[in-house]
């Protein structure tokens, strides 16, 4: 048996095993790569309720869109039991500041509207924005995020002259 801690759990466990018996880590180099992003993801990311609400609560990913800006995502728990997710404006205004149109109607936004629609995500104003389930909340956050990444990084998109 070759026994040692595991790097995950720490627990003694046995490497001639695929996975560690405790936490499921794999032993694989591919499955622990990917493991030790997930778990790094994990880390990374922060959730906090807004303004001491917990039907609220704005999650800060780890992933940069530029050199200061986190991406975060608002969930919002609506009273039918569904959930509200969004950008609370943040690719937009993130556009604007860096000197694109976000001018309603200019030919941006409206690459940007059908770009989210095409996704299944709605485009309220200057909020990209998406309705969920319980079932659907994963699936439909990292939807949200490819969108955004996108979106935030439109740079072959006509500038503001």
């Amino acid at each position: 048996m070759a026994a040692s801690k595991c790097p995950r759990c720490e627990k003694i466990t046995d490497f001639a095993l695929e996975s560690c018996i405790y936490c499921g880590y794999s032993f694989d180099p591919l499955w622990a790569g990917v493991n030790e992003y997930l778990q790094w993801l994990k880390e990374n990311t922060e959730v906090e309720p807004l303004d001491g609400d917990e039907n609220q609560v704005a999650i800060v990913f780890p992933h940069m869109v530029d050199a200061t800006d986190s991406l975060v995502l608002i969930i919002e728990k609506e009273k039918s039991g569904g959930y509200y997710i969004h950008d609370g404006g943040f690719a937009i205004d993130h556009l604007g500041k860096k000197g694109y149109n976000i001018a309603m109607g200019s030919s941006l936004m409206k690459q940007i509207y059908s770009f989210c629609k095409s996704w299944g995500v709605t485009m309220n104003a200057d909020v990209i924005a998406m309705e969920s389930t319980r079932n659907d909340l994963g699936v439909d956050l990292h939807r949200l995020i490819v969108v955004m990444m996108v979106v935030v990084n439109l740079m072959d998109a006509q500038k503001v002259g």
